[in-house]
């Protein structure tokens, strides 16, 4: 009880208004200097092409590795793909028809078959390589941390059901020490 009062007499004390004007006024307000804060937008990550070059690599191939057992039996055939054209007369696109060897860009056939077939990310796989294999079957889209997370638990529902997800900080230092993929932010280019 006599915490209570205590407590109370601090209290008032406080509130308790000064007698003279200098006491009233204080010391001088301190000017707080206004920053300008923007929302950051979320970093977003990418498979850097370039670096396979510059590593004397060719990501078609590294990717072709990546390719379901249906996919990988077409390889050495030729397919027809269609390509756009500008008519030299009508200034117009037209679409022209070549032979290719199959796979030649394995982004979209990861993207439209292998990419949905069971064991194409399973508990098995390790994680750096399930997130390669994400931006792969993406069709290598700049991606936040958050969405491959997201895409990963897609494919490993019992690691969600295992409350074992995957955290965000865990993703970011895997994809910032990647030496083996060529996993690197997209940054966009700042305007002169």
């Amino acid at each position: 009880m006599a915490d209570k009062g205590r407590r109370k007499a601090e209290i008032e004390e406080f509130e308790m208004p000064a007698h003279t004007p200098e006491e009233a006024a204080g010391p001088p307000p301190v000017e707080m200097e206004e920053v300008a804060t923007e929302p950051r937008e979320e970093a977003r990550y990418f498979i850097d092409l370039q670096w396979y070059e510059q590593q004397g690599l060719v990501f078609s191939v590294v990717a072709q590795g990546r390719l379901c057992p249906s996919c990988a039996a077409k390889l050495g055939t030729f397919v027809e793909e269609r390509y756009p054209v500008i008519d030299p007369k009508t200034k117009r696109v037209a679409f022209e028809y070549r032979q290719v060897p199959y796979a030649a860009n394995p982004l979209p056939i990861i993207r439209d078959c292998c990419s949905r077939s069971r064991d194409y990310i399973t508990p098995e796989t390790p994680l750096l390589e399930a997130i390669f294999r994400v931006f792969l079957a993406n069709g290598n889209q700049p991606m936040t941390l958050s969405a491959v997370r997201e895409h990963l638990l897609t494919y490993l529902p019992e690691m969600a059901a295992l409350k074992s997800d995957y955290p965000v900080q865990l993703l970011e230092r895997l994809i910032n020490g990647d030496r083996s993929y060529g996993l690197r932010e997209h940054k966009l280019p700042v305007a002169a």
